[in-house]
């Protein structure tokens, strides 16, 4: 049986633990890759909410309500819109 040094012992931890930092920066950059790409696949809206609610009063709250319906699950008919006051 071969008898191994420390010197050799140290140079082989040495070795496996640059290969395992390697195969994880490498994971690391597919990671960062993916996100650009997913990130640059997926489509912008092409209307702001600013330009929605300047459509008229009568757009907005239906607009409004079917939001708030489905958000809730509910029926349009459960509630009523009193009031609409923008955030600025």
């Amino acid at each position: 049986m071969t008898r191994i040094s420390l010197l050799e012992s140290v140079v082989v931890a040495v070795i496996s633990m640059l290969v395992v930092f390697g195969v994880l920066m490498l994971i690391a950059f597919l990671i960062y890759t993916l996100n650009i790409i997913s990130s640059n696949l997926q489509e912008k809206p092409t209307e702001t909410v600013r330009e929605i609610l300047s459509i008229s009063d009568e757009e907005t709250i239906a607009i409004i309500s079917a939001t708030l319906a489905a958000y809730l699950g509910a029926e349009l008919s459960d509630f009523k819109i009193r009031n609409i006051r923008g955030l600025d």
